[in-house]
């Protein structure tokens, strides 16, 4: 097994590519909304208020993942919390695809499955790493 100081400087790694990840699509949202929903095939809603809100609460999620990109033994927490929050993106975007949404939905799903595994996944083994005599 890999020292557990490797492994929680990848957890926080992938909480920085998270929060990118979040802030990239915040930024799309709020300055190209038009070039975004193109590429994605989504179209946009005719009132734009809380398709910009949810952008505002892109950017919070952005900036509460940075605390644990810094921190990451610290901040454990919102680690589990992104984990957790990314698998019940991946299972609703998941339903939304199967619904009838644009396949957009099924990317953004997988993006979501992957960053769960990986937030979880390395989280559980620095963990684990910490604890190993």
């Amino acid at each position: 097994m890999r020292p557990a100081a490797t492994l929680w400087s990848w957890t926080a790694r992938s909480m920085a590519l998270g929060a990118a990840y979040d802030a990239a699509f915040a930024a799309a949202i709020l300055l190209f909304p038009d070039t975004a929903s193109a590429l994605l095939r989504i179209s946009l809603p005719p009132d734009p208020v809380y398709f910009r809100l949810v952008a505002v609460f892109l950017l919070m999620l952005a900036a509460m993942y940075l605390l644990p990109a810094r921190e990451p033994r610290r901040y454990q927490g919102v680690v589990l919390v992104a984990a957790a929050g990314r698998f019940a993106g991946f299972l609703y975007l998941a339903w939304a695809w199967k619904a009838g949404a644009p396949a957009a939905f099924l990317g953004l799903a997988g993006a979501d499955l992957l960053f769960a595994v990986l937030h979880g996944a390395l989280l559980g083994t620095a963990r684990k790493a910490e604890t190993a005599p």
